[in-house]
């Protein structure tokens, strides 16, 4: 009818809205009457969708046998099951025509055989019923002890413990046919047998059939009457059977053999063809038919249901194979198109449509607001206008654009409508306020007059309201208004702006701003903050409800507060899923709950049990969008919420729930994105021994601990209301909410160990079953998580408690001593200035006694009367002192440079010259290491202002830094050149040397103050502010320093200075030579390797290991007369001077490279044929902790330089005397000792047998104390006893100092490597050999055998 309406609508345009009228009053009239049906298709994952039977096993998952395969449904998805010829396990035949349950079992008929299906495994018996394989239908009696079979060549009666079959067919038995359709055994033991074309009966104990005939005379065109279903009337009553047959619905009187028809012709069916029966628990009887689903009720009226191609809710397909009616109540009917379900909660909401159809468009309108007036008519502001509807629900007005003059609208676009008290209906447009007056059936329209500055301000109106004295308040976009009355006109005063009023209550208007709940004073016109809900920043009120006992309501973000305004004070209902709901509208119904509706769902909040309802817009709420501030209780208490194309509305007490406690249960497991299934091998290890609905435990290895568990409701329907809640034990502190009908619980990166998932779930209508589906989960851990590493790991953990122990007690301490550090720091700072500025006068200081000093010794050096000794004295005091100067000038140099307050001195000077002279203080060392040492100038001279003192540290710096890093045999030359002689701009000097070489962080770093490569920490001591002060030196004579270098290949530095120097012209400067000389001079070194200063055989040798070569000197030439001397420059080469000549003593410097005078202390003491001999440690470091490591490895004298000579000397010839005297006694001691008489007690001789045992068995790695005692005769105890006490060892480690020792005398014979040793001394590991003989002679194996 209402297609029709909408094709006479888009001919005719002048009559649309008539047809509006006319169609809003069908469908108002019709949506409450709608039975909605829901789908299940090939679409949705069904195998075929010519379903043809269903059941449910009895842990609540759908059954479906389809004419290709069978399936199992949950809720969400299906899983298929087919048969394979190759697999004994799978079903027979795809074709399913009949199941029946049994506990765990499923009884399977199909058209190539009978099944029995495992519900748990999953796996099929196939069960042989010889050539009767095409099962038609099957009948399980209440003993489950028979199984009768219906197939096209007989009945079968199957003993399912023994196994035995029984065969009935018209050869033997009388019965009508051999086709078997349908089966039913009575109370009475009747087995009553519905074949292809009659009605058969087999009495109890019988095996003869007798043929009842319930077609009679009916249609005698068809020859048969196939019978189809049998179904009693009344499970504990089956006197009346319900038989479905070819030729319609019998009620038949088993025992009056009664029978009263329904077919096509005499009842509301318009199909005869009964194909199948059910009896539901609301006491209806379902009848499938050829040609539409029948609902007879108990007065045998039958109400039909069709397939409705424009509907998607009608039913699947005409033609209905099976009805089932589940745990639930929801029935479920397979058709030749799928299935279709209806849920026993059917059209709780009902929803009416507001559409027209324009040019055949069918359009929707938007619902803003609605009343109820006086009378009880329905009032809805629309997008398009305003529709009025009477008590009676039909509609009886339409105000808008279109209309007539009298209910003509400025405007379509319409927001709010209000009845005030006298009867007229305000409406609120885009276009002004418009006044209905029902008495006068006029309508005023009243608009903003801009150029007046009175009036309305904005013609864009956004609702109304009505104090207690009658006053109208409109609101607009520009503010708020009131009604006035002059002169009987009326009009409109603005008050002031007032934004997002929403509610007027209590003479105040109420308004949200944020998360700030305002009101107005309605007097006054004031605006007061009521309260701030500050729960979080993200928190905005969006609607409001006033009720009892001064109580508010109001709707936020995923939840709903309960707001006091006496007590000031409220609390917060959150609303636990995991989809957001910002509740827009709130209403409350006669029982005091609270209804409320988001943009997408409906919900309900009991004040009592504090929980929440969703019912989320879908096929139950079937509306696509809710406006906010629309809704309406009406004076009848139905509620009504508006929104997208029309409006919902309900009776709260018809919105009951369904008290059907759904299982939840584990549907699929997922790794990394894939499903995994029973005896799937993931990384070789099955996961999943059986079905996951039936898996208790699950063990994953670490690499699988992301994963996800997909879980179901099965509570089937309608699933827009189930809900879940999840819990991961060990992982999760609270439960998880999901609002959907898909349950899933994905987690990622989980750490080994034991979990248990906990999942709850509701039923359709979000009643919760407490019952939860468990699952306990086990982590393997890693391999750096066995026990192995945990016993690791919490050996760490107790070092590392110990240190944070440890840390927090020293915390303690330094918490007293901080305060003390603070006024100790500025005090520091205080003194570090004071010593700073005592460096640089002390440095000043001391320039003047030392020049004098050096002027004193040139006067002594050239006097004539001088011995030659003397001079030596002489020279080696002036090349210090200079070196001293030299030295002292550059720290003063540096100490200005800090200070920027460094200048130039400038001189005129002979630079080619003056570089030769420096480049000669390096000949002889050049000799000494046997290096090519070469000075080139592309100039014969070249006179320049410079600072000669800053340019001869300049070449003395980079010159010393290539003789420290060339060695023996390299090559250094020092270049003097011009850029550009004819410009004569510029100069440079070049230090190229064939030495180790610079990386490239070295390069980037070398010119920072302190900065020493490796290189230089390992070959000589250093500052580290030589190369910073060249680069600084260049850069104050406009010049820079480049340096290319190649790791192993040498380095050379080149400083580039500016001949045309900017200085200060006003300041003299020196012209002479003579001051231009450099301040060190040249010095002839000491030849280091095996320098004998008295060839005298008779006198002791002194071994002397010091790399200064000065100091190497000056103690050679001090004791020349009563020593003879071999000098090595470190410990290492000291090493191979031993190797050729034994010394008597042995002096060394603690600081050396390579290996410094420690480290050749321990290896010089800890080496026996050298233990003995004295060794003086002679250095510059004082710090106490040196002194006690030089005497801890042996030292047995220490000296601090500077020193005396005669204290040296002293300190030689006293411990060379106490090694005379330690020799004599000695050797007195040898010759005098009288031989000791050998008195042996009862210990030492069990010691000695067990000491000879270890002997005996020395190459048994499996020695252990039980060999010992039984080799002995002494008990264990008594044995660890005396060892004990005799040796202070446990027998363990009595057995390993033996074999220690033993494996040192075949070290010390040199005749066998150290793996032979190991294996003949009883060790099987190398490492634990090395760790017992280094713990015994602190040594390793290796390094005994190098030191013998």
């Amino acid at each position: 009818m209402s297609l029709g309406i909408f094709i006479v609508a888009g001919v005719k345009k002048t009559v649309k809205y008539y047809l509006l009228l006319i169609f809003l009053s069908i469908s108002f009239l019709a949506s409450a009457q709608l039975v909605k049906f829901q789908k299940l298709s090939m679409g949705d994952g069904l195998s075929d969708s010519r379903v043809r039977c269903i059941g449910q096993d009895r842990y609540g998952f759908m059954w479906l046998g389809t004419s290709h395969g069978l399936n199992i449904y949950d809720g969400t998805q299906f899983r298929h099951f087919f048969s394979d010829a190759e697999d004994s396990a799978s079903i027979p035949g795809n074709d399913i025509t009949k199941m029946v349950f049994q506990e765990d079992s499923i009884w399977l008929g199909t058209r190539l055989g009978l099944g029995l299906m495992n519900v748990v495994s999953k796996e099929c018996k196939r069960i042989d019923l010889g050539t009767n394989f095409d099962v038609r239908t099957l009948f399980l009696e209440k003993d489950k002890s028979i199984l009768w079979v219906g197939t096209s060549t007989g009945l079968i009666k199957y003993d399912i413990r023994s196994g035995k079959i029984q065969e009935f067919n018209t050869h033997n038995s009388n019965i009508s046919h051999n086709t078997v359709r349908s089966l039913y055994k009575d109370t009475s033991g009747n087995l009553w047998v519905g074949t292809f074309d009659k009605l058969n009966k087999l009495s109890l104990n019988s095996t003869v059939f007798e043929v009842v005939d319930l077609k009679q005379d009916y249609n005698p065109k068809i020859k048969n009457d196939l019978v189809l279903s049998i179904l009693p009337d009344d499970t504990t009553n089956d006197s009346i059977l319900w038989i479905g047959t070819q030729t319609g619905l019998v009620h038949f009187n088993r025992f009056k053999r009664e029978m009263r028809f329904f077919r096509d012709d005499n009842s509301k069916l318009v199909n005869s063809v009964s194909k199948t029966l059910l009896k539901a628990s609301e006491h209806k009887l379902w009848i499938g038919t050829d040609f539409g689903l029948g609902e007879m009720n108990k007065d045998f009226d039958i109400q039909l249901h069709f397939h409705d191609p424009f509907n998607a809710s009608s039913l699947a397909n005409n033609t209905v194979w099976d009805v089932f009616e589940d745990d639930s109540g929801t029935m479920w009917f397979a058709t030749n198109n799928g299935v279709s379900i209806l849920s026993r909660n059917n059209n709780r909401f009902q929803f009416y449509p507001l559409v027209f159809n324009q040019a055949n468009n069918v359009i929707g309108y938007e619902v803003r607001d609605m009343i109820e007036d006086s009378e009880c008519n329905l009032w809805l502001a629309t997008q398009s206008g305003v529709v009025k509807f009477n008590s009676e629900k039909q509609l009886k007005e339409i105000f808008n654009a279109e209309q007539a003059l009298s209910k003509k609208l400025i405007l379509n676009e319409t927001r709010s409508v209000l009845e005030d008290r006298e009867g007229k209906i305000w409406i609120a447009t885009n276009g002004g306020v418009a006044v209905w007056n029902p008495l006068t059936k006029t309508l005023s329209h009243y608009t903003a007059d801009f150029e007046a500055g009175s009036g309305l301000r904005s013609n864009y109106i956004t609702g109304f309201f009505e104090l207690d004295d009658q006053t109208i308040l409109v609101n607009s976009y520009r503010g708020l208004h009131r009604k006035v009355e002059h002169n009987g006109l009326t009009g409109f005063e603005f008050i002031r702006n007032i934004p997002n009023v929403s509610a007027f209550h209590d003479q105040f208007l109420w308004s949200f701003k944020g998360s700030k709940l305002l009101k107005t004073n309605t007097k006054s016109f004031e605006t007061f903050e009521e309260v701030d809900f500050r729960m979080n920043d993200k928190l905005f009120l969006k609607s409001i409800l006033f009720s009892e006992n001064d109580i508010v309501w109001l709707g936020v973000k995923n939840g709903l507060i309960k707001y006091d305004l006496g007590s000031k004070k409220y609390e917060f209902y959150e609303i636990k899923s995991n989809k957001t709901f910002s509740l827009i509208n709130l209403l409350a119904d006669d029982d005091g709950s609270i209804w409320a509706s988001s943009s997408s769902a409906l919900l309900k909040f009991s004040p009592k049990t504090k929980l929440f309802d969703i019912y989320p817009n879908g096929k139950e709420v079937p509306i696509s969008r809710f406006v906010e501030d629309c809704c309406l209780k009406r004076s009848n208490g139905e509620l009504i919420f508006g929104g997208q194309d029309g409006f919902i509305k309900f009776s709260p007490a018809d919105v009951t729930k369904s008290n059907y406690r759904a299982p939840v249960k584990f549907t699929n497991l997922y790794i990394s994105n894939k499903s995994i299934s029973v005896g799937e091998k993931v990384k070789g290890k099955i996961l999943l021994k059986k079905d996951i609905s039936f898996t208790e435990d699950l063990e994953l290895d670490y690499a699988s601990g992301s994963f996800l568990i997909a879980f179901s409701s099965l509570h089937f329907g309608d699933r827009n209301g189930i809900r879940y809640a999840y819990r991961l034990e060990g992982e999760d502190y609270d439960w998880n909410y999901i609002n959907s009908n898909v349950g899933q619980a994905s987690y990622a990166n989980l750490h080994a160990g034991k979990y248990k998932l906990r999942v709850k779930g509701t039923n359709n209508d979000g009643v919760w079953n407490p019952e939860e589906a468990v699952m306990n989960i086990r982590i393997h851990p890693p391999l750096l998580a066995s026990p192995f590493f945990i016993v690791i790991y919490f050996i760490l953990l107790v070092f590392i408690i110990l240190a944070i122990f440890y840390y927090y007690s020293r915390q303690s301490e330094m918490r007293n001593q901080l305060k003390i550090i603070r006024l100790e720091n500025q005090h520091a700072e205080d003194i570090d200035r004071s010593r700073q500025q005592f460096f640089t006068n002390i440095s000043h200081e001391l320039a003047t006694p030392l020049s004098l000093i050096i002027g004193s010794i040139e006067k002594l050096g050239k006097a004539s009367e001088l011995k030659q000794k003397s001079k030596k004295y002489v020279q080696i005091i002036e090349n210090n002192v200079r070196r001293l100067l030299w030295l002292n000038n550059q720290l003063f140099d540096f100490r200005k440079l800090e200070n920027k307050s460094l200048s130039l001195k400038i001189s005129e000077f002979e630079v080619v010259e003056f570089s030769n002279k420096v480049f000669g203080l390096f000949v002889d060392k050049a000799e000494q290491k046997n290096i090519a040492y070469t000075f080139i100038s592309d100039m014969d001279h070249l006179l320049v202002k410079m600072d000669f003192r800053k340019l001869e540290t300049i070449l003395f710096n980079l010159l010393s830094n290539a003789f420290k890093f060339t060695p023996s045999g390299g090559t250094i030359t020092l270049t003097i050149g011009s850029d550009d002689l004819e410009s004569g701009n510029s100069m440079f000097i070049s230090v190229k040397d064939s030495g180790v070489g610079l990386s490239e962080e070295d390069q980037q770093r070398i010119f920072e103050r302190f900065y020493q490569s490796d290189d230089a920490k390992k070959m000589e001591r250093g500052s580290g502010i030589g190369l910073s002060l060249v680069k600084e030196y260049a850069k104050m004579h406009e010049g820079k320093v480049v340096v290319n270098s190649q790791l192993g290949q040498g380095s050379e530095f080149k400083v580039f200075l500016s001949l045309q120097l900017d200085y200060d012209r006003s300041e003299p400067f020196s012209t002479g030579q003579d001051n231009s000389e450099p301040l060190l001079k040249p010095q002839t070194d000491v030849k280091i390797h095996d320098t004998i200063a008295n060839e005298s055989t008779g006198y002791p040798t002194i071994l002397l290991v010091e790399d200064d070569k000065e100091i190497a000197e000056f103690i050679q030439f001090s004791l020349k007369d009563n020593y003879k001397f071999s000098v090595a420059s470190n410990g290492k080469k000291a090493f191979q001077v031993i190797a050729e000549t034994m010394p008597d003593l042995v002096i060394s410097d603690v600081s050396m490279p390579e290996m410094d005078g420690i480290e050749f202390t321990k290896r010089f003491k800890s080496n026996s044929k050298t233990a003995h001999i004295p060794l003086i440690l002679l250095t510059g470091k004082s710090e106490k902790e040196v002194q006690i490591a030089g005497f801890k490895n042996g030292a047995d004298a220490y000296i601090l330089k500077p020193f005396e000579i005669d204290l040296l000397e002293i300190r030689i010839e006293n411990l060379l005397k106490d090694r005379v005297r330690f020799s004599q006694h000695m050797k007195i001691d040898r010759i005098a000792k009288p031989t000791e008489k050998s008195i042996v007690s009862a210990d030492e001789k069990l010691l000695k047998q067990i000491v000879a045992c270890i002997e005996n068995f020395m190459t048994d790695s499996e020695l252990n104390v039980e060999k010992i005692c039984k080799e002995t005769g002494v008990s264990h105890s008594t044995l660890y006893r005396k060892v004990k006490n005799l040796t202070g060892q446990n027998v363990n480690e009595l057995i390993r100092t033996v074999r220690v020792r033993r494996a040192a005398q075949l070290l010390a014979t040199k005749k066998f490597s150290v793996a032979e040793v190991m294996y003949e001394t009883g060790f099987s590991n190398h490492s634990y050999f090395s760790k017992c003989f280094r713990k015994l002679y602190k040594v390793s194996p290796k390094e005994y055998i190098d030191h013998i």
